[in-house]
């Protein structure tokens, strides 16, 4: 929307998905890691990275990756309240549901007997575990100042500021 050259609004809605990568569902690693355990001394972990259809994440509940969904609502304002200064101002806001993230390590007398058949004892995967919100405003002014056969001289600044939060 147009209502005078020098202002312009602007606004979009979408809505997407990001399906799970190979990496996300097939990657597995293993790390040794020495953690001194009161009363144990060092204690040696044996901590896996877990392929979602391994028989160890299965045993720890692994489940098939989901694709992620998302919305996404903008809106701004582009300004040249007087001629060489633009201003723009947009606001943004994007929900995530089924979030890919790793899970914490699962660790403890319980899963280490559930993990002894694989010679580990202490395990994480890749799972739909949160769901985010993300808001944001960003701010940019440029202003141009003619310097005749020298050119120009730019100005810009911009302000950013964003914040996201797991709701679920």
């Amino acid at each position: 929307v147009q209502p005078d050259r020098r202002y312009v609004l602007r606004g979009s809605l979408s809505t997407g998905f990001r399906a799970p990568s190979l990496g996300q569902s097939f990657f597995s690693s293993t790390a040794t890691n020495f953690l001194n355990v009161p009363g144990q001394g060092l204690v040696r972990f044996e901590s896996v990275t877990l392929p979602l259809t391994s028989p160890a994440a299965l045993v720890l509940g692994a489940q098939e990756l989901k694709p992620e969904n998302s919305t996404h609502a903008s809106a701004g304002v582009a300004l040249t309240p007087v001629p060489g200064l633009d201003i723009t101002l947009d606001y943004y806001r994007i929900s995530i549901d089924d979030r890919i993230v790793l899970s914490g390590n699962f660790t403890g007398p319980v899963i280490t007997s559930l993990l002894a058949p694989f010679g580990a004892n202490s395990a994480r995967f890749f799972t739909n575990a949160i769901d985010t919100r993300t808001n944001g405003i960003d701010i940019t002014a440029s202003y141009r100042i003619a310097l005749g056969s020298s050119g120009d001289l730019r100005l810009n600044g911009s302000y950013n500021n964003t914040q996201t939060e797991i709701v679920g």
